[in-house]
């Protein structure tokens, strides 16, 4: 049995607004093949969120802040991830930084985010807290700056 009609749904994800433009120019590309068959198709793609691209120069403002005030702490460096995050709309108009502090409950049980059963050791939000207004002081004292051409890189 040949189906009349089929619907198909799914998620694109990219780290760049082009590659997400050629993705769907791809997806507009696969399915006109339905065009020479004799059928026809409707393709609608819903951006949702941007991709979150942190500013390089607050990274390392931050990287310095954590080195400074906690230097025992592991500074892991890896990409985010294609997970979607509003605060991607953020970073595309100001130089932002999005990072993790790792702030799991050590009982073996993985609360992964946007999960029912969520959770984190909150004794960690005093730490971010620090990090994030420590970062503020150097940036108000003048010991880390954006140059203009480090502003447009966002």
């Amino acid at each position: 049995i040949i189906p009349t009609e089929v619907f198909i749904e799914g998620t694109m994800r990219s780290y760049t607004p082009e590659v997400r433009d050629l993705l769907e120019l791809e997806l507009k590309k696969a399915f006109s093949i339905v065009e020479n068959l004799g059928g026809s198709y409707s393709l609608h793609v819903e951006r949702g969120e941007p991709a979150l691209n942190n500013h390089s120069v607050v990274n390392r403002w931050i990287t310095k802040t954590v080195s400074e005030i906690y230097p025992d702490f592991q500074i892991v460096k890896k990409p985010f991830g294609l997970g979607g995050e509003d605060f991607g709309y953020v970073s595309q108009k100001i130089p932002s930084s999005l990072f993790f502090l790792g702030c799991a409950i050590q009982d073996g049980v993985k609360r992964e985010l946007h999960t029912p059963i969520f959770d984190i050791d909150e004794a960690c939000l005093p730490i971010g807290t620090a990090i994030l207004a420590q970062t503020v002081v150097h940036f108000l004292n003048g010991k880390v700056s954006l140059s203009a051409n480090e502003m447009l890189e966002v």
